[in-house]
């Protein structure tokens, strides 16, 4: 039985390293968006799987809203000019 908590230790850490680790930080860096603190810089893509995806979704999103607000204030400036 030392084999299963053996292979189990080893399931766990491989879970923890694929799944939670890029979760978390692709959380993070969401936050500090969110405080407004990163609409310039891209979050790293860390994979090519789901979470790579997402974050590549995410990074896309980014870049459109950025266009969005830089047009909103573009046009405020001339209406208000």
């Amino acid at each position: 039985n030392i084999y299963l908590l053996v292979l189990y230790t080893l399931e766990v850490s491989i879970f923890q390293r694929v799944i939670v680790k890029p979760l978390s930080f692709l959380a993070h860096s969401i936050q500090e968006y969110g405080k407004g603190g990163g609409l310039a810089k891209p979050i790293p893509t860390q994979s090519q799987d789901e979470i790579g995806t997402l974050t590549t979704s995410f990074n896309e999103m980014m870049k459109d809203l950025k266009k969005t607000t830089v047009s909103k204030n573009y046009t405020d400036n001339i209406i208000h000019s």
